[in-house]
């Protein structure tokens, strides 16, 4: 108890003696009459007691306010507490997350190595042409529209769905474009669905460099792919292709699609002795995409492959990645060597394949070889109903082509 509550009674009971004892003495002085005198009293009484009660109504609201806000001070700390446990378990979570961390830190490590070497091929490859064609920067960007061309229709040949690129004959001006793009980081992603046959049901998909101009617009592969491999960009459009469709394919496997995707690697890729190496030293950090992406090699850069790459793409095998044997024309394969070596599909261009088996007397005998390895036969270039009837009977198991879908833009792959 405080000195002021405790003389405070004290002091108003001397007070009320004094007044009980000197009031009678008072009232004679003035000479006011009794019954006043009482009534002046009752009226003080009625007064105090009413300053009393507004004190006390004015007690109990406050002391209404003080409980809200000490419950508001209670809750706060309830959530408080709450919020405090959720961050113990999310850094609970992620202290035990400590392994997967660290491999994710390597996986970006190995990437940012490919994307040195990238860097480094593109800073070498603009100084060549700057050096050779001082003036070519200068010259405007060429003008293509994007693809149009609609699922089903092909009634012309698959050439026809570029008529309006046709303009483009200025090789330098392409090359101008090409190499733009590569150092203003223009190449994107486009796929093209690989299905089942016979029941067209979607598998695959094959991915794809997007050249494209400021504009946006896409040039076609068929128009800047010779020029490149003649001005020696080809590997390095495909190498930017390859990181490119492993960051798309890591991308895809977070949102648990189930399509599988090929990616092309060339044979100047894969003499590119730099890239490849840090490529394969890549791949070892995303064994998880082994099931998503597979690899595919000509027939003829698989079968002049040196011991250094033989061996690169022996362990891309053993960690679970498989191989595409594409643009096979002899069909004396060696089944055995192509399946320990991890090779699960071999591709034929439509025409090719009838070329060949037409004159077998047995159509399905490269189908009953291709068993014996666990091979499955996939067919490119079906552009036509007609095509793929004429095909069915040797036992196709995937097919390609205009047919089934025209390459599209990675983000508009929904289209199929």
């Amino acid at each position: 108890m405080s000195p002021s509550q405790f003389f405070a009674p004290i002091a108003y009971g001397a007070i009320a003696a004094a007044v009980a004892i000197g009031a009678p003495e008072a009232i004679d002085i003035v000479g006011l009459p009794f019954e006043r005198v009482a009534g002046i009293l009752l009226g003080l009484n009625v007064f105090l007691f009413g300053l009393w009660l507004q004190e006390m109504v004015a007690r109990q609201g406050a002391l209404k306010k003080l409980d809200q806000k000490i419950q508001r001070v209670q809750d706060v700390v309830i959530r408080q507490r709450s919020d405090m446990r959720s961050m113990a378990e999310t850094v609970r979570a992620h202290a035990e997350a400590v392994p997967e961390g660290a491999a994710e830190l390597e996986t970006v490590v190995a990437e940012m190595r490919m994307l040195k070497t990238l860097v480094g091929q593109l800073s070498a490859k603009s100084a060549q042409a700057a050096k050779a064609r001082p003036v070519a920067a200068a010259r405007p960007a060429p003008q293509a529209r994007p693809l149009t061309a609609q699922d089903d229709e092909y009634d012309d040949p698959i050439d026809d769905a570029y008529d309006d690129d046709r303009e483009l004959t200025d090789e330098e001006l392409i090359l101008d474009s090409v190499r733009d793009a590569l150092n203003e980081d223009r190449v994107g992603l486009s796929l093209q669905p690989i299905v089942q046959l016979p029941s067209r049901r979607l598998s695959m998909y094959q991915c794809m460099a997007a050249i494209r101009t400021p504009e946006g617009t896409e040039i076609p592969p068929e128009t800047y792919l010779p020029l490149a491999e003649q001005a020696g960009l080809l590997a390095t459009i495909n190498n930017m292709l390859l990181v490119r469709s492993v960051q798309f394919v890591r991308r895809m496997r977070r949102q648990r699609t189930q399509v599988a995707y090929v990616c092309e690697i060339v044979g100047e890729t894969l003499r590119d002795r730099d890239f490849f190496t840090d490529f394969t030293a890549f791949m070892r950090e995303n064994t998880d995409l082994a099931g998503s992406l597979h690899f595919q090699i000509t027939q003829h850069d698989a079968y002049r492959m040196d011991a250094r790459t033989d061996r690169e793409l022996a362990d891309l095998a053993k960690l679970g990645f498989r191989f595409v044997l594409d643009k096979v024309t002899n069909l004396d394969l060696f089944i055995s060597d192509l399946s320990q070596k991890g090779f699960r599909y071999v591709k034929i261009d439509a025409p090719v394949l009838v070329e060949k088996l037409s004159k077998q007397p047995d159509p399905r005998v490269l189908r009953r070889n291709l068993d014996l390895g666990a091979i499955d036969l996939m067919v490119d270039g079906i552009e036509k109903d007609a095509q793929l009837v004429s095909i069915l009977d040797y036992g196709v198991d995937f097919g390609q082509g205009a047919l089934f879908g025209l390459p599209r833009p990675a983000e508009k792959r929904d289209v199929y």
